[in-house]
């Protein structure tokens, strides 16, 4: 596996490494020159080359340099071949191999009027333009025909962009990578590699477009996916979103991953195994040709990005060879992230109801979250009834001493917050009051006291008592978390245990240092390096879970990612409502996929008590 170089956070010269190493490996552009078994690869890597110089002669006004020209010479030979050309006549499905490549030579100059012939035959046949294709696929066709510029009827962009993922604003963490790559192609696409304004469809906007390609980013960096960092970051340069520190941070990741001769490692598991063990050196090329060619469109439209016009100008995207910029601002980051399309408080009370309903009222856990729930709805009778219930009792001293003491104190908490005065055991919600509540409000400074200050297991207690005196407690800067910082690997597939492909050891570590930030209290003051490398392990686990229906992790997962706010707020919005996706008719939360009553009352029982607190903290509520 290719490992991230120490490499300075600049663009200058990785698109021309990149450029020289596919220049250098030119000859496995040559569907002639290939074994039968990767002759489909040739044309494919030959028309993709084909759109990466046109895009160049496009976006950069300076002249070819020799790789260019070298590729370019390469794509014109093929296609010069009748055996190239009049497969478009032969194989109709396939129009858009052979119509990228066209359109890539008419806007460098080299029109072909006898390859033009052939594809305005095919076009015309009204099948090749016809046949059934998902949607970003048919914005695929009508850029490609747009750019070559044949006539035809296909329906057009306003047909089709409604029905793409991305215009469907989807839950990020369900998203397949063949989603993804839907979504990254319907903005380049829609775009016109940035050439553009999009007009978007009722219901969406490049607001919520950028919202969800960084959320994507975030994955596709915990994920070391760099074809798909690259594709998402150039969709949010076509967007023209204005960057953020985390986008940066990716692409000097990307930068950091190419490496010394210029080739970009691809993910794994794309190309055959059949095929990359037959042939080591076709491998090399094969596993890493597209991402190497991602990795220069990418550069390229980073260092040629247009401004924006103050005002609006003419419809169109092409004249001659040369663009036509029509694009005029660009989405804010993060816009529109946070607005939860569910009824999370309703959710939430649901919640808190089956709980009480199916959980014993003495069970001091079910009751200090269904306490915290009622309070956050605003419904503080029903908080002080619910707590009363679960401090009721002649057993209350030995149900406070089995419990752990963050239960403990979280009661603690919840009777200060409920009462007229904080921590004052007088003129708390209970009278009278169990003698060890008593002693553990009465005494609260004293236990904090034996508390190291290392320990913020315990904040919202200090914050309550600091509160009352006029202060404010201070949780200190983290510099090291479970897992990352500690000695252990900031990369995302790292750590002690080097497990990076490891489902069960990631889940075990985002885990740890999911229960690491909650313990260190609601805002931990994390250091940026270490926030970074913890959001990828978090991200990254979080759509594991989801992908194995692991509920109770992702809950856990999800008041962890709440406490980092280089998070994209996408991400835990589209956590929470994948939980509330969750929730029954009844309250509870999972579908056990069993019909024993008892069995499914205890499972949900489970699941429905790690959501709570995840729906109250990632809705913002607690």
């Amino acid at each position: 596996m290719t490992q991230v170089q120490e490499a300075p956070r600049t663009t200058a010269g990785t698109g021309a490494r990149a450029v020289a190493w596919l220049a250098q490996h030119a000859d496995h552009l040559d569907p002639a020159l290939a074994d039968p078994t990767t002759e489909l690869f040739a044309r494919k890597a030959l028309v993709e080359v084909a759109l990466l110089v046109g895009l160049r002669v496009r976006l950069d006004p300076t002249p070819l340099d020799a790789d260019h020209r070298r590729l370019l010479d390469v794509v014109a030979d093929v296609a010069a071949r009748p055996s190239y050309r009049e497969l478009a006549a032969r194989d109709r499905r396939a129009l858009l191999l052979y119509a990228g490549t066209y359109a890539a030579l008419r806007l460098c100059g080299r029109e072909d009027l006898a390859f033009r012939h052939v594809l305005e035959r095919a076009v015309r046949g009204r099948y090749a333009t016809a046949f059934e294709r998902v949607p970003y696929r048919h914005l695929d066709l009508l850029h490609t025909l747009e750019l070559a510029d044949l006539p035809h009827d296909a329906p057009g962009l306003d047909v089709a962009l409604p029905l793409t993922v991305l215009a469907c604003d989807p839950n990020v963490l369900e998203l397949t990578t063949a989603d993804t790559y839907a979504v990254t192609h319907a903005v380049f696409y829609a775009s016109d590699f940035g050439c553009r304004d999009v007009t978007w469809p009722a219901g969406t906007d490049a607001a919520r477009a950028a919202d969800l390609l960084r959320a994507c980013l975030a994955l596709a960096r915990a994920r070391e996916d760099a074809d798909l960092v690259g594709e998402l970051l150039m969709c949010l340069t076509c967007l023209g979103a204005a960057p953020t520190p985390a986008d940066d941070d990716a692409r000097a990741w990307l930068r950091a991953w190419q490496e010394p001769d210029g080739r970009v490692e691809g993910p794994q598991g794309v190309v055959p195994a059949r095929l990359t063990q037959a042939d080591p050196a076709w491998s090399r090329w094969a596993t890493a040709y597209h991402t190497t060619i991602v990795a220069a469109l990418e550069d390229l439209l980073h260092r040629c990005a247009p401004a924006a016009h103050p005002a609006p100008a003419p419809a169109g995207a092409v004249s001659g060879a040369r663009p036509l910029w029509v694009r005029h601002g660009g989405p804010r980051p993060d816009a529109g992230a946070g607005a939860a399309a569910v009824d999370v408080p309703a959710a939430v009370r649901c919640a808190a109801d089956w709980l009480d309903a199916h959980v014993p009222a003495a069970d001091l856990r079910a009751a200090a979250w269904t306490v915290q729930a009622r309070t956050a709805l605003g419904d503080e009778t029903a908080a002080r009834t619910r707590l009363a219930a679960a401090l009721a009792g002649d057993d209350v001293a030995h149900r406070l001493g089995a419990v752990p003491g963050d239960v403990g104190l979280h009661v603690v908490e919840l009777a200060a917050r409920l009462g007229p005065a904080p921590a004052r055991a007088g003129t708390c919600v209970v009278r009278p009051l169990p003698g060890p509540l008593a002693e553990l409000l009465g005494t609260a400074e004293d236990v904090l006291a034996d508390v190291p200050v290392t320990d913020t297991s315990f904040d919202a207690v200090r914050e309550r008592i600091a509160a009352a005196r006029g202060g404010r407690w201070w949780t200190g800067y983290v510099d090291a978390l479970a897992g990352v910082g500690d000695g252990g690997d900031l990369r995302p597939g790292g750590g002690a245990d080097g497990a990076a492909d490891d489902p069960a050891a990631r889940r075990v570590r985002a885990l740890a240092l999911a229960g690491d930030l909650v313990r260190r209290g609601r805002a931990p003051h994390v250091a940026p390096d270490v926030a970074a490398g913890a959001t990828s392990v978090l991200v990254r686990a979080a759509a594991d879970a989801v992908a194995e229906y692991d509920l109770g992790a992702l809950a856990v997962l999800v008041r962890g990612l709440v406490r980092l706010p280089a998070v994209p707020r996408r991400v835990v919005r589209d956590a929470v409502e994948w939980l509330v996706g969750q929730q029954q008719l009844t309250g509870g939360v999972g579908a056990p996929l069993g019909d024993d009553p008892a069995e499914r009352d205890a499972l949900v029982a489970q699941w429905t008590l790690l959501a709570l607190p995840a729906l109250l903290e990632g809705a913002a509520l607690a």
